[in-house]
C-alpha cells in the first residue's frame, strides 16, 4: 500500500536523475529497488520526540516500518545490552542502514551506509512505542523498544502525518 516503508541500504545514487538504487536490509531478501529521491528518507536518529508523538518505527524482528505512538521518550542503552519486553529483544550493538523508503505505487525503499554501533545518532538510543493495531488477544497493546535510528516522522500523506 501507499504506506509500506522498509529499512534499506543505499547501493548507489545518480545525482543527475535523483534515482537511488537500494537493497532491502532483510537478511533473507535479495530485493533491490530503484526509487526517486521523494521516496527515500534518510534516518538521522536524532529526532526530538515526546510522549504522544506519532512516528513510523521498525517493528521488532522485521525491516518494516509501521505507525506507532511514542510511549516513552528516548533513553540511552548500554552497548551490547539486550533489552527485552514481552519477548521483543533489541540488540543495541547492531549496526545497519540509516535510511528508509516507501515500497508503494511502483516501489519504494530507502537506504544508507552501514556503520559501527555508536557511530551515528540513535545507534545507542531507544524509545518505547505502541504500534497501531498491535493489541494482543486480550486487547492490550504492549510497549515495544525501538532503536532511535529506526524511527522517523510519518511521511507526508500518511494517515498519521
Amino acid at each position: 500500500g501507499a504506506d509500506d516503508w522498509i529499512l534499506a541500504k543505499v547501493l548507489s545514487h545518480v545525482p543527475e536523475t535523483g534515482i537511488y538504487r537500494l537493497s532491502d536490509e532483510d537478511a533473507d531478501s535479495n530485493k533491490v529497488f530503484q526509487l526517486p529521491r521523494d521516496r527515500v528518507v534518510p534516518l538521522t536518529g536524532d529526532l526530538r520526540l515526546v510522549r504522544g508523538d506519532s512516528v513510523y518505527a521498525v517493528y521488532p524482528d522485521t525491516t518494516s516500518f509501521y505507525p506507532a505512538t511514542v510511549v516513552q521518550a528516548s533513553r540511552r542503552v548500554v552497548p551490547n545490552l539486550l533489552v527485552g519486553v514481552g519477548g521483543n529483544v533489541v540488540n543495541s550493538s547492531l549496526g545497519g542502514a540509516n535510511v528508509l523508503g516507501s515500497n508503494a505505487g511502483g516501489g519504494g525503499a530507502a537506504g544508507g551506509a552501514s556503520g559501527a554501533a555508536g557511530s551515528r545518532p540513535g545507534d545507542n538510543m531507544f524509545i518505547m512505542v505502541h504500534f497501531v493495531d498491535d493489541s494482543d488477544e486480550n486487547g492490550i497493546t504492549h510497549d515495544k523498544f525501538v532503536l532511535m535510528k529506526h524511527v522517523m516522522r510519518p511521511p507526508k500523506g500518511s494517515p498519521t502525518s
